[in-house]
């Protein structure tokens, strides 16, 4: 014997007007309560692309004034003779024997845009021009400082990067002094005279 079951008509027709609204109001209720998470995160993100951009450029810039001739060679005369590199242009693309090298910078170059010591970037930290004036779309400033140390200037050297947004430049003004913005991202090393065979 074969036993069927059949369900009441209001169970199978599906949901009611009131359950569907209910439900529509629950997803709508819960989107707009995320909805400030989600932008908080997607600012966060993009803060996080900005800042991991201009770490790489600084880090790159550092590493090419690491680079640049500083050191002592033999003279062939039995004496030593100082090397420095004070002609590289590292603001230029492409470089250049144009340029400041390792030559000392001014005392400001950190605080304001001085050519030479300065150069604009894109949001992907590639290169666009140099020189005080920032080009239209440019999203980074990346300024740079070497100075002899104080206490034995003619073997080492500090050197400085600093890449700040250029937005935040514009918005907060000139820079009275060296101390860091928020989304400044502020690299120093030392280089002592390495010695050339």
């Amino acid at each position: 014997m074969q036993t069927t079951h059949t369900l009441p008509a209001d169970i199978v027709d599906g949901f009611t007007l009131v359950e569907a609204t209910l439900a529509v109001g629950l997803c709508a209720a819960l989107a707009v309560g995320l909805t400030p998470v989600l932008i908080r995160a997607t600012t966060n993100a993009g803060h996080a692309r900005d800042r991991a951009t201009a770490t790489a450029a600084a880090i790159e810039r550092l590493e090419q004034l690491r680079a640049l001739d500083w050191g002592v060679a033999d003279d062939g005369a039995g004496g030593e003779v100082d090397v420095t590199d004070t002609a590289t242009a590292l603001d230029a693309m492409p470089w250049s024997l144009a340029g400041t090298g390792l030559v000392a910078a001014p005392p400001d170059s950190l605080l304001r845009n001085i050519g030479g010591w300065v150069d604009h970037l894109d949001e992907h930290g590639r290169w666009m021009a140099s020189g005080p004036v920032p080009p239209a779309g440019a999203r980074f400033v990346r300024r740079w400082n070497v100075s002899p140390l104080p206490s034995a200037p003619s073997v080492a050297i500090a050197l400085q990067v600093l890449v700040a947004p250029a937005v935040s430049e514009g918005r907060l003004g000139p820079r009275l002094d060296l101390r860091p913005r928020a989304d400044d991202v502020w690299l120093v090393a030392v280089r002592v005279r390495e010695r050339y065979r």
